[in-house]
């Protein structure tokens, strides 16, 4: 089979996302074309993190077995914020959703099944139906549209489509709302590559004290404000695109270590007192408490995990505190450094959740 993935990552990129496994494992089942849009001269205002690969912009390369394309155009379509510009916002994505896109014509033209998660990539379904009326379409519902601020012209394309698709595979159930009645649904979670870790070398100095937070997703600096100021004795490792965190540098307590390669991350994780998830949460991230993969990775280490409470998911780990709220974030670290209970969570390789999402009827897990 011919798989085409259309994403706003881009395969070689650094930091992984759920998108770039299972690039990964449809390689078992053919040939696998990854083809990243979304990036233009705005990109450099969002702090887009494929900035440092413009130079591979396009032009067709071959990674790990998968074929590559990072499209990059002058503009690219984007969420107005103003409700009376809706047409010119709409006109926009009209426009400029068809910019050099010769090697992407070929390629959906040529593909078997064509994975879209959400966010940008739906605005290239009109595209896709007009090239391949029979296209094989899944969607990947890595995000609800409203909780990364998408504009509502994806999610009327959304809403004319998703009734075509093979697969709308959700990785929470709680996502179900926007798809209720469809038959194309299916739940399949997030997987979990196996990890060998024996090997792993510990970052920390011996009889240290150390907190560890990766990724920037909804990053909410307010809890290292806190938390550096109330745990002077507590190192805080934070890892990723964060921003701009060098005011933070004079805190003895605070190390900023920016992108760093996923594998590299592991010793951080493992070594550590304690996982932190600070997310910046609102009623629209209902779901991180099933999708989030850095909550995912200290479970796998079996870590206590410190996050918003709409974040803890009933697991025992976890413990909860109220974005910004002082008392309640200097209570969740103190749980958290006396948890001392064994535990194992139990997850779905990668190679498990590729087959649901190829083929969910087989699957009774995959009913929601």
């Amino acid at each position: 089979m011919k798989f085409l993935i259309i994403s706003k990552h881009d395969f070689r990129s650094l930091r992984k996302a759920n998108i770039h496994f299972l690039a990964t494992e449809f390689r078992s089942y053919g040939e696998v074309r990854f083809f990243s849009i979304g990036l233009s001269f705005l990109s450099r205002f969002n702090g887009d993190p494929r900035g440092n690969l413009g130079h591979l912009a396009n032009k067709v390369e071959i990674s790990d077995g998968v074929e590559c394309y990072l499209q990059k155009n002058l503009l690219h379509p984007f969420r107005i914020r103003y409700g009376f510009l809706r047409m010119f916002e709409r006109a926009l994505f009209s426009i400029l959703s068809g910019f050099n896109s010769v090697v992407l014509d070929r390629w959906i033209i040529d593909s078997d099944y064509v994975v879209l998660e959400s966010g940008l990539p739906i605005s290239v379904l009109p595209r896709i139906y007009r090239l391949k009326p029979d296209a094989k379409v899944v969607y990947i519902a890595s995000d609800d549209l409203d909780t990364i601020g998408c504009s509502v012209v994806l999610s009327d394309i959304l809403d004319k489509f998703k009734s075509q698709f093979e697969c709308i595979r959700l990785p929470s159930k709680t996502m179900i709302k926007k798809f209720e009645g469809l038959k194309n649904v299916f739940f399949v979670p997030h997987g979990f590559k196996s990890i060998p870790h024996e090997d792993l070398v510990n970052p920390y100095p011996p009889g240290t004290v150390n907190f560890v937070s990766v990724g920037s997703m909804l990053f909410d600096r307010s809890f290292f404000d806190i938390a550096t100021e109330a745990f002077p004795d507590i190192n805080f490792h934070i890892i990723g695109n964060c921003g701009d965190l060098s005011s933070m540098a004079s805190r003895g307590n605070v190390f900023y270590y920016g992108e760093m390669a996923y594998k590299d991350t592991l010793a951080y994780i493992k070594y550590a007192n304690s996982g932190v998830a600070p997310y910046n949460m609102t009623p629209q991230d209902y779901y991180l408490s099933d999708t989030s993969l850095k909550l995912m990775q200290y479970d796998y280490f079996r870590l206590p995990s410190i996050c918003p409470f709409e974040a803890c998911g009933g697991r025992q780990n976890r413990f909860g505190y109220k974005v910004g709220d002082r008392a309640s974030i200097e209570e969740a670290i103190n749980r958290a450094l006396n948890f001392n209970v064994d535990f194992e969570t139990k997850f779905l390789s990668w190679a498990d959740v590729a087959k649901r999402i190829l083929y969910p009827r087989n699957y009774i897990d995959t009913t929601i």
